[in-house]
């Protein structure tokens, strides 16, 4: 993928969160929260599915292994 050009913002944190409806019921979502440097709020990503989740997991470990081995 050719990214020249693109901003790029350096993560300080991130955490991984269920999100429940409003009056608390079974968590629904799974939010992945990032604090990018220079920004007041968190990136928030909302995953409603589980393949959605892992779908960003394998790709994560794929890409971890090109890169790192």
């Amino acid at each position: 993928m050719n990214i020249k050009g693109l901003a790029f913002y350096e993560v300080e944190s991130l955490s991984v969160n269920e999100w429940y409806p409003p009056g608390q019921g079974k968590p629904e979502q799974v939010h992945l929260w990032l604090d990018l440097e220079g920004f007041p709020h968190p990136l928030v990503m909302r995953f409603r599915s589980p393949q959605a989740v892992d779908e960003l997991i394998v790709a994560l470990m794929t890409h971890r292994k090109g890169v790192w081995g």
